[in-house]
């Protein structure tokens, strides 16, 4: 992300700095490697060379949110056994992404005699980005209903005829300029 200095569309003599998304690929493990404590950026995207029906490159966006933290440092020698913990994430061929995750806990009274994890957490969400041509959910229930033993019909499972059972009006396909 940078800024930009562009003139306004409704005062052309006036400009203003607006945010613009810049693109950098980076072609080895190496340069995918973010280190701990430096500036992140903001959209993390594991890109393939295909397209979706919108030309998009299809790709996966990788959001961190719950890095480690700091470790040992790296002076110690014992710091040399877990050097991978120093770098945030880092991406190779065929979709790989190493990343180090975590959160602090520190005890507190209430932890006694258990500790209650809700609340508590850490992790990475790897989400598609111009993966699908589409939301895939658009097709799927809205909730789904099982029962042990019950046989795939409308009689026994409704859910199993959604059809029937929603709703919504049937509309003919959507249309945009020539996609379907």
């Amino acid at each position: 992300m940078e800024y930009v200095n562009v003139s306004l569309p409704w005062m052309p003599d006036r400009f203003a700095m607006v945010p613009q998304l810049v693109e950098k690929q980076v072609k080895t493990e190496k340069e995918a490697a973010l280190r701990h404590g430096t500036k992140t950026p903001r959209y993390l995207h594991i890109a393939s060379n295909t397209k979706n029906r919108w030309g998009h490159n299809r790709s996966y966006r990788l959001q961190v949110y719950s890095f480690a933290g700091d470790h040992l440092p790296e002076s110690e020698a014992e710091e040399r056994s877990m050097s991978w913990a120093r770098k945030c994430m880092m991406c190779v061929q065929d979709l790989v992404a190493w990343v180090t995750a975590g959160f602090l806990h520190i005890p507190h009274a209430e932890d006694i005699p258990n500790t209650v994890t809700v609340g508590n957490g850490g992790g990475v969400l790897l989400r598609p980005h111009n993966y699908f041509n589409e939301d895939p959910s658009i097709h799927s229930a809205d909730s789904v209903f099982f029962s042990p033993g019950a046989e795939n019909s409308c009689d026994n499972n409704r859910m199993a005829c959604l059809v029937q059972e929603t709703c919504s009006p049937v509309l003919e396909p959507f249309t945009f300029h020539g996609f379907v």
